[in-house]
């Protein structure tokens, strides 16, 4: 057994105090010693805030509208007080809100909001270019030139025999003329001039070495070929690279030759080889044109991508190729034909050929149309030689362009796809269809409606050429509208008022009949499949245009007729589960106060407020409720309170003109009144006794009500000065925390504090208290003052004008489970002392006899008593324990050395 280490009340507070214990106590002689023996201070807010009342009481009502509100009214109230706001039967007969809030005007707007740029291309330019296959001309040149090479005035050239070796050769010039093709002068960048031999008689005596010699008609070499054998030679090959033929030439010979047979005579002939290839050819005449083909050339044609096609009012389109420098008596006839982007036939051509042009035709475009993409041109040219001039480089003829050039001065019209490019407008915002049938909640008792005259306003630009109409057409059956339209002229680069479309002025139509707009925007040019296409009339080449809209639909309501009778059972009719248990909602207070505080009160502040309401409208006057409506607790329905007064449910319902509305300050508390006066029927009584009772059971109300009144019509203009339009079922229930307190109530601040539930001095065993003597002696008296502070119930005076006090008990248990009390403090019994401010003592004999029991636990209780009391709205609890000790010499109690 341990010695004497006094723990002196040590209290471990797991609250949201901190509880602070003493780790070490000495007394000096003739000393008075304090410590905290503990400190409580708990907020108990968190069990009356409206988050909780929600959480603990459900607001998920069938039928209904039901919202909870923290309810300080006028900002004066000191008991804590709620508000229950429920919404049962409610007639909406402002038809206008719903006619302004239809689905479609907005979406309207916005599908026929647009703005479209267009450009319109300039087409006046040499820029469609493409090369003829001159590899073809100079091929069929060559091939001319070589293949029809004729040579006249070669004969036969005889070699007698008995020719010694080395006899000198002696032959006369050969005059020759080349007779085909026609020509004057041809230079060659390749080739060979080829003289074939032929003989039929025997050579092998013969052996020449000479030299050949292509002369022009004054004798002067052009070219010649030596160490000529014609004993093992037939053809002689002179190389024409560089050499320059012309029409008369002379061919000379000379050289040795031997013979020692017979007479050998050769036939001469003579041709140019196949790989001859022209520089130049002068004074040349073809009979045959050489044809130069055009297959498959393709130019892209590029204009912007919302261009569709361009019908030509005035233009021209050129084909045109010019004659290489230096070439003359050439000419051309071209058959082409232009597919693609630009259609034209080669019949369309008019030949306006002149000097220095191998070949011009010119098409007139009238009528004729273009678009973007490829320009495909087909056909042939068939050049024609007519004692010509031709060079050709390298044997190479120089690249000539086929130039296609386009000279557009206007435009008959124009067709362009919106839905492209920038600013691209789809073509589902270029036509709307709307169908609704009316909101139910707008249409319960609402017969037919008279519409003020429906218009859709509209502004929008059109800078087209005059003549390029766009029109907007609306049709609807609801507003009164048959082929309504409106045409959208061209105006200035300004968004302008074009004539709105208007329906019929006093228009009445039934509530059976839906909500239909069936609207588009007319293109000239659309088509189904193209539904985006606009064709444009007169527009000018190279100008860029503008189209825009902006529509606006205005439409409101101007009477509508009202027929009571016409509201079916269903919506007059019904059962309301609020979910409000009034002893569930405080289910939270038993965590801290526990379950005797909320089987021992009776709350007896409740009031009810019932509203039947009809708008102060004339006209409505005749309306009146007849039923009645009832809340109720009991599933038998027993203990039903009527919540319309105590007249027969045949009679008529008071009603009132309108709910006054909730006014709330900024942390959503109400703090306007509810006033008896305002409501239908006001309850102080009766619905105490109902939610008190109620047990385990939720507050339900039946309503089973008629509307009753005749036909009405009811003009907007009388509608427009009320806030509240609707004919309505509405109750409120305020409900302050002020109970009857029917017996008294234990609460436990030992548990509401946490306080550990071993050994107040931490021990693990009894104190041994043997020599306990000069404890005796040093501690002359201990006194425990309290302060406490009740914030969970003030209490108001009873019949005699007392009013009641609340009661703190403090005891020491040594058997937790039978709570046996410790020692013999205070003889064995718990200290009892007022709220407030006190203290009470434990002797010094007292309190060694209570070191000598294991475990000693503190219980500390608040004893409310019976009677009537209220729960402020700053609800809470504080507790603050000091322990006072006097002394007569110094002795350590416990802890240190």
């Amino acid at each position: 057994m341990k010695k004497i280490f006094l723990f002196v009340f040590l209290v471990p507070f797991l609250f949201s105090c901190n509880w602070e214990i003493p780790k070490s106590l000495s007394v000096k002689t003739k000393a008075d010693y304090n410590f905290s023996f503990g400190k409580l201070d708990k907020d108990l807010s968190e069990h009356i805030s409206v988050e909780t009342l929600k959480q603990n009481a459900g607001t998920s009502a069938k039928n209904a509208t039901i919202e909870f509100y923290d309810y300080n009214p006028e900002e004066k109230a000191k008991k804590q007080m709620y508000l229950l706001d429920c919404s049962m039967v409610k007639i909406p007969i402002d038809f206008g809100s719903y006619l302004n809030d239809l689905d479609f005007s907005k979406d309207f707007q916005d599908k026929f909001t647009f703005e479209k740029q267009i450009d319109i291309p300039s087409v006046s330019s040499d820029n469609l270019s493409s090369p003829l296959d001159v590899a073809t001309l100079t091929d069929n040149l060559n091939e001319k030139i070589t293949s029809d090479f004729v040579l006249s005035g070669l004969g036969s050239l005889p070699f007698f025999g008995g020719i010694a070796i080395d006899t000198p050769v002696s032959f006369d010039d050969i005059n020759i003329t080349i007779t085909a093709p026609e020509m004057s002068t041809a230079t060659f960048s390749s080739g060979k001039f080829q003289i074939s031999f032929g003989t039929t008689d025997d050579k092998s005596k013969l052996n020449t070495n000479m030299t050949m010699s292509v002369c022009d008609e004054s004798g002067n070499v052009i070219a010649f070929a030596e160490n000529i054998n014609l004993h093992d030679m037939s053809t002689v090959e002179i190389p024409l690279a560089g050499k320059t033929l012309t029409k008369g030439l002379k061919l000379k010979f000379s050289g040795t030759a031997s013979n020692t047979g017979s007479l050998v005579t050769f036939n001469m002939s003579a041709s140019l080889s196949s790989d001859t290839k022209l520089s130049k050819v002068t004074g040349i005449t073809l009979d045959d044109p050489i044809t130069v083909p055009i297959t498959g050339q393709n130019v892209t044609v590029s204009f912007d991508e919302s261009l569709v096609e361009c019908i030509v009012g005035a233009g021209k389109l050129s084909i045109k190729a010019k004659l290489p420098s230096g070439w003359t008596g050439v000419t051309a006839t071209p058959s082409v034909d232009l597919t693609g982007s630009l259609a034209v036939t080669s019949s369309a051509f008019v030949d306006k050929t002149k000097a220095g042009d191998l070949f011009c035709l010119v098409a007139d475009l009238a009528g004729g149309s273009f678009s973007s993409g490829q320009l495909q041109i087909d056909g042939s040219v068939d050049v024609v030689l007519s004692n010509a001039t031709i060079i050709l480089e390298g044997g190479v003829c120089p690249e000539i362009n086929m130039n296609v050039g386009c000279d557009v001065q206007k435009l008959t019209s124009v067709t362009v796809d919106l839905s492209k490019g920038e600013s691209g407008i789809a073509a589902e915002n270029l036509v709307y269809n709307y169908n609704q049938s009316l909101p139910a909640d707008a249409v319960k008792a609402v017969t037919a409606i008279v519409l003020d005259k429906p218009t859709f306003n509209i502004e929008y630009i059109n800078t087209l050429p005059v003549g390029n109409n766009i029109t907007l057409q609306v049709d609807s059956t609801f507003f009164g509208i048959t082929g309504g339209s409106s045409s959208l002229t061209s105006v200035k680069n300004v968004y302008t008022a074009a004539d709105p479309i208007v329906g019929a002025a006093d228009n009445s139509v039934s509530t059976s009949l839906p909500v239909d707009v069936a609207a588009k925007i007319v293109l000239p040019g659309a088509t189904v499949s193209h539904p985006t296409y606009l064709t444009l009339s007169d527009i000018q080449i190279g100008q860029s245009y503008k189209i825009g809209i902006q529509i606006k639909p205005d439409f409101d309501w101007k009477s509508i007729t009202i027929d009571p009778t016409k509201l079916t059972t269903s919506e007059l009719n019904g059962t309301v589960d609020t979910a409000f248990k009034l002893k569930e909602i405080f289910k939270t207070y038993a965590t801290d106060l526990g379950d005797d505080f909320i089987n021992k009160i009776q709350f007896d502040d409740i009031k009810v407020s019932s509203y039947f309401v009809v708008p102060d409208l004339t006209g409505l006057s005749s309306f009146g409720f007849t039923g009645d409506i009832k809340a109720y607790t009991a599933t038998d329905k027993s203990d039903s309170v009527s919540l319309r007064g105590s007249e027969p449910s045949s009679d008529p319902i008071s009603t009132v003109v309108k709910i006054p509305e909730l006014v709330k300050d900024k942390d959503n508390v109400v703090i306007s009144k509810v006033r008896k006066e305002d409501a239908s029927y006001y309850d102080a009584d009766k619905i105490k006794g109902l939610l008190n009772n109620g047990g385990d059971n939720s507050v339900k109300v039946d309503y089973n009500i008629s509307l009753a009144g005749s036909q009405v019509t009811i003009n907007k203009s009388d509608l427009d000065s009320l806030s509240d339009i609707a004919i309505s079922v509405a109750m409120r229930v305020e409900l302050a925390l002020s109970c009857e307190i029917t017996d008294d109530i234990d609460v436990d601040i030992t548990k509401m504090a946490s306080i550990s539930t071993g050994d107040i001095f931490s021990r693990s065993e009894a104190t041994d208290v043997s020599d306990a003597q000069k404890y005796l002696d040093a501690i002359r008296e201990t006194v425990v003052v309290y302060d406490t502070d009740n914030r969970v119930a003030v209490y108001q005076p009873d019949v005699s004008g007392k009013i009641p006090a609340p009661k703190l008990v403090v005891s020491f248990n040594d058997d937790v489970a039978s709570g046996s009390p410790a020692s013999k403090v205070n003889g064995g019994n718990p200290f009892e002392m007022v709220f407030g401010k006190g203290k009470f003592v434990v002797t010094g004999h007292e309190f060694v006899d209570l070191l000598g029991c294991y475990p000693v636990q503190l219980n500390l209780h608040a004893i409310l008593p019976k009677g009537s009391m209220y729960m402020p709205r700053d609800m809470g609890v504080g507790l603050d324990i000091i322990m006072r000790v006097s002394t007569d010499g110094t002795i350590n109690v416990f802890g240190g050395e």
